[in-house]
């Protein structure tokens, strides 16, 4: 999920460091990181705990992405629902 990344990165926390504090592996993060695996619910009540961040809020966050047509099931960004070419 683009908005877990975004918010790490904002944090300056490291996929090495939200993986130890969390308990999740490495491989997993990298596969959220890279939009090829959806996180369970598990997992992001592990991140969100990690990031600080209530998990209504990244669910409203997410709400909001998919609402607006900015990802797609495979986690890329739509340029077509958005409105723009190429």
């Amino acid at each position: 999920m683009d908005l877990l990344r975004e918010e790490r990165e904002a944090q300056g926390i490291s996929g090495s460091q939200l993986a130890d504090r969390s308990g999740l592996n490495q491989s997993t993060i990298s596969l959220l990181d890279r939009g090829e695996r959806k996180p369970t619910l598990d997992t992001l009540v592990r991140i969100a705990g990690v990031l600080g961040i209530e998990l209504g809020e990244i669910l409203l966050r997410a709400t909001e992405d998919i609402r607006a047509g900015r990802e797609l099931k495979d986690g890329k960004k739509s340029q077509a629902r958005s409105g723009r070419a190429g």
